[in-house]
């Protein structure tokens, strides 16, 4: 780790046991709740990881009328689909931010985007604070070559808990895209199965909707930026709410 500040003995306990629990009975909820992708969260972080999934659905070979071996012919993965919502089982030492950017006159490019809400990213306790003092990973800078693939990265750069979204993981915990009819459910199943951080931290839209929304914003210099940018971080100020 980066810096100096030393981490409370109540929060490191409390992260050592995070890091104990197994995620086997949330990939078993997570699948019974029509989870249609999924991915540990480890060494990239969340944010390394969620872009991994995202660019996998929006394979040419992963379209709309595809599925996977293990998928029911009335359900689809997530490329080409706007119902479903990302689901995290267990507590995560990052958050997430806001809006949009076209990229370069080429636009977000097709398939699906992930908007995802730093309110509703569960941190362990001392997270934010040891970040806010300097605490990173020292795999901190390359993980955090993912911002190139989120839409408003120099609006996300100004909040103070963006590393936490690119923060290297021991036992993370389970990303999952669940349906959006599922969500409730997936969530409250989590949470009586002991993963009582579980929560919908956002949901899959298409590329169109999120370049609707994209206009204005701030973009990273282009040797910076990916060329179809596919996650959107919606950050406290930015909710109707």
């Amino acid at each position: 780790m980066k810096g100096s500040p030393s981490v409370r003995g109540r929060h490191l306990s409390a992260a050592l046991s995070n890091m104990r629990q197994s995620s086997a009975e949330a990939a078993r909820v997570l699948r019974e709740c029509g989870a249609t992708a999924c991915t540990d969260v480890t060494g990239f972080g969340l944010l390394g990881h969620l872009v991994e999934m995202v660019r996998a659905s929006n394979m040419p070979n992963n379209q709309p009328n595809s599925r996977p071996n293990n998928q029911p012919n009335n359900q689809s993965d997530m490329s080409g689909q706007s119902n479903h919502q990302p689901n995290q089982s267990k507590q995560s030492s990052r958050r997430d931010a806001a809006a949009g950017a076209t990229r370069g006159g080429a636009g977000l490019g097709g398939g699906v985007h992930v908007r995802v809400s730093m309110a509703m990213v569960p941190l362990l306790d001392g997270a934010a604070d040891a970040v806010a003092a300097g605490v990173v990973s020292s795999l901190h800078p390359s993980n955090a070559l993912a911002l190139a693939h989120v839409v408003n990265a120099v609006a996300l750069q100004r909040d103070a808990r963006w590393p936490l979204l690119v923060d290297p993981q021991t036992g993370g915990g389970l990303l999952a895209a669940v349906p959006a009819s599922a969500v409730e459910e997936a969530v409250r199943k989590l949470r009586d199965a002991g993963y009582a951080a579980a929560a919908a931290v956002g949901e899959v839209v298409s590329a169109e909707a999120a370049e609707a929304e994209a206009l204005g914003s701030e973009e990273l210099p282009a040797e910076e930026r990916a060329t179809a940018p596919c996650v959107t971080i919606v950050m406290d100020s930015d909710r109707s709410e």
